[in-house]
């Protein structure tokens, strides 16, 4: 029997959201790190990169959630690849100790390149509790940083 490992769980759970829409992804590309599903839409193909952190880093506030996400130079030139030819959505799932209390932050390709001409290997993504939005924090302040939707839908 085949063990399962962790990152089954957290890439299971994209896969499980869009089976229950009635979608069927196609692996493009899987490992530890990212995989990159291809959905056929009406609209036509939409690829979806994704990435996960299991649990937040530790903060001082339990009202701050914040999680570390890094590019690797293989992340980008894919990134900057396949949004060429497609409708590239950047999917971070944002793990959290009691698992039904994770989230998915969905990036739009413009708020991925704004990511990638930062310049930056990693970036962090922050929510506070009952904020609207999420936070990437490129410069180390929440004041200048992108805001991304908690509402924002794989399929909209």
């Amino acid at each position: 029997m085949a063990n399962l490992k962790i990152a089954d769980f957290y890439y299971g759970s994209v896969l499980s959201m869009l089976f229950n829409a009635g979608l069927v992804p196609t692996l493009i590309e899987g490992s530890e790190e990212r995989r990159i599903y291809k959905l056929t839409m009406n609209e036509g193909d939409v690829l979806l990169f994704i990435k996960y952190r299991t649990k937040p880093n530790k903060t001082k506030n339990p009202d701050y959630k914040s999680w570390l996400f890094c590019l690797t130079e293989d992340d980008k030139l894919k990134i900057e690849e396949l949004s060429k030819e497609n409708s590239l959505k950047f999917v971070l799932v944002l793990g959290m100790e009691k698992l039904n209390d994770s989230e998915l932050a969905i990036l739009e390709p413009d708020e991925i390149k704004f990511i990638i001409n930062s310049g930056k290997d990693s970036f962090t993504i922050t929510r506070k509790k009952n904020e609207r939005a999420f936070r990437i924090i490129l410069d180390g302040s929440r004041k200048n940083s992108l805001k991304i939707p908690t509402s924002r839908t794989l399929f909209g």
